[in-house]
């Protein structure tokens, strides 16, 4: 996520990457599957992005973003918080409120 002079959130410059799950859990941490699931429902990682009825992803600049809080010591509300805010950001790009 990028912030401009405004303090408005913008998507990513790059172009987007979606992460399965056996990937995603990997750049989240390399934690297993029953601590990566328990972690999104805590809000501490955002849930996927449906892509099919049968498929979903996880948006990899979301997950890096997490991890640097992480590596800087943030603390669990404070990466809720990071989490609630991409969650908000995704649902703000599809209706057009972010360039």
């Amino acid at each position: 996520m990028h912030t401009d002079t405004n303090g408005n959130t913008t998507a990513p410059a790059t172009p987007l990457r979606l992460l399965r799950e056996p990937e995603a859990r990997s750049l989240a941490g390399g934690m297993g599957r029953t601590t990566f699931r328990d972690q999104i429902r805590a809000g501490e990682l955002p849930p996927p992005v449906k892509l099919t009825e049968r498929c979903s992803a996880w948006p990899a600049h979301e997950l890096e973003s997490i991890t640097r809080a992480r590596v800087r010591g943030e603390s669990r509300d404070a990466i809720r918080a990071l989490v609630a805010d991409l969650v908000r950001a995704r649902g703000a790009a599809r209706h057009g409120w972010i360039n």
